[in-house]
């Protein structure tokens, strides 16, 4: 991790609202059905579905730049995500 104490960097420097990560055209989702471990002791078994993003959808998930670090840049990381039913 960088040493960042007394480096005075304007925010404006580190977080430019122009410079996006757009997200990849493809979103896939992997579930994991924990039944085989829950009721025969086994591995739970996973599945994959792929969903093609619109043009909006990629711009809404992009990841914002975050800094540069010995040239490298950086972007968000997605931490977590929720798949959320409608009310």
């Amino acid at each position: 991790m960088p040493d960042c104490e007394g480096v005075a960097i304007p925010s404006s420097a580190l977080r430019p609202t122009f410079k996006l990560a757009l997200a990849p055209p493809i979103l896939t989702v992997v579930f994991r059905n924990d039944g085989p471990l829950i009721f025969c002791n086994d591995s739970p078994s996973y599945r994959t579905v792929r969903v093609r993003l619109t043009g909006e959808q990629r711009r809404q998930l992009a990841r914002r730049w975050i800094g540069v670090d010995r040239g490298q840049e950086h972007f968000e990381s997605i931490s977590q995500s929720i798949i959320e039913e409608e009310q």
